[in-house]
């Protein structure tokens, strides 16, 4: 269990990398920009994380929690996916830089393979499918990528116009 101190220290660090990929390429984004950003010393950075991959990955492992807190909660007879939907558009910032940059090739799949999204997908699919993982790496992928554009557009439809258009693709495909 991690005290107050910790929490906060690494609460800065990730607070400044999620700054600085606002408007940098994280390939550009050096430990002493961050931890100039935070106020945090390189040898407190280097107690808590080995490289800024770390750190990132550390930032996405608290994305994919709060996604997945947010849909076992669920707001009144919504879907998972408008769930997720309004998760994303209410950490704006995070998802921003998180889904804006493609960092990690694999977040699609980690996203959309959260239990209540694959159930939701599955219940779509009216008949069996043959192909089910192909068309669920296709449907991970595109879904992605349109959640993506819609993030990175300033989320200009609603949660629910993104989940219907998401859940109409889906029974297109696998229904």
């Amino acid at each position: 269990m991690e005290n107050q101190r910790i929490r906060l220290t690494k609460r800065l660090l990730k607070d400044a990398l999620i700054d600085i990929l606002q408007g940098e390429a994280f390939g550009e984004v050096t430990i002493s920009e961050i931890c100039g950003r935070a106020g945090i010393n390189r040898t407190t950075f280097y107690k808590y994380y080995a490289d800024q991959s770390a750190l990132y990955y550390d930032i996405e492992a608290d994305l994919l929690r709060l996604l997945s807190e947010s849909l076992g909660e669920g707001r009144d007879g919504e879907s998972a996916l408008t769930g997720l939907m309004y998760t994303l558009r209410e950490n704006r910032k995070l998802a921003a830089v998180m889904l804006g940059g493609n960092i990690d090739e694999h977040l699609p799949e980690k996203i959309f393979s959260l239990p209540e999204i694959v159930s939701q997908i599955r219940e779509k699919s009216r008949r069996e499918c043959p192909r089910f993982d192909e068309l669920y790496f296709f449907i991970c992928h595109g879904g992605y990528e349109l959640v993506r554009r819609w993030v990175n557009g300033g989320f200009t439809e609603s949660p629910e116009e993104m989940s219907d258009l998401f859940e109409y693709i889906t029974v297109r495909l696998m229904g």
